[in-house]
């Protein structure tokens, strides 16, 4: 493993949001060890940024209107005039 890849991966985890476990730290540490032993830091890096996508995503609370959107769109209304 280069200076090269431990920077990236230091960099990469250095962003780690507060709702994360530790062993999901250790894990994820320990897959990005074991893919620069075999790839360049460019793949490293790749790989740093979709699990930092992943964790932004799985962090996010469900939007407000995701009530909405689990109501009907269709309506019907009566009235009634002489």
């Amino acid at each position: 493993v280069s200076a090269q890849h431990v920077s990236v991966i230091t960099e990469g985890l250095a962003a780690v949001p507060d709702w994360l476990a530790a062993e999901d730290y250790i894990a994820a540490e320990d897959t990005l060890v074991a893919l620069a032993v075999q790839a360049d830091p460019v793949t490293v890096r790749r790989a740093v940024r979709r699990l930092r996508a992943y964790w932004d995503h799985e962090g996010t609370p469900p939007a407000d209107h995701a009530d909405a959107s689990a109501r009907p769109w269709r309506e019907f209304r009566y009235h009634w005039t002489r």
